[in-house]
């Protein structure tokens, strides 16, 4: 409801812990592109450092990052490189 409330566009990136294909990703989705679905990002846990070693492979894709339909997305790729955390880092540039 916040979301949907919101008069400006909008930015969601976070670490849902959960599969993109779950019910409350997909209702997000539904408010904006879920860029890590169009992209096809099926793992977003960094497998050098993170404690789920279990999960590799293939990892799992649980961070999302989700924009409001208005802006247009000049790019927006996965980082791989360099280590700085247990997930892989997102570059997004966008415009209005």
């Amino acid at each position: 409801d916040y979301i949907k409330d919101l008069k400006a566009p909008f930015v969601l990136d976070g670490d849902f812990n959960v599969s993109p294909h779950t019910k409350v990703v997909q209702l997000l989705s539904s408010l904006g592109r879920n860029l890590c679905i169009e992209k096809n990002i099926t793992n977003t846990l960094n497998p050098e450092t993170h404690y789920f070693k279990s999960a590799f492979p293939p990892g799992i894709s649980c961070d999302n990052v989700i924009v409001h339909p208005s802006f247009k997305v000049q790019s927006f790729k996965l980082i791989t490189e360099p280590t700085l955390s247990d997930h892989l880092g997102f570059l997004l540039d966008l415009s209005l």
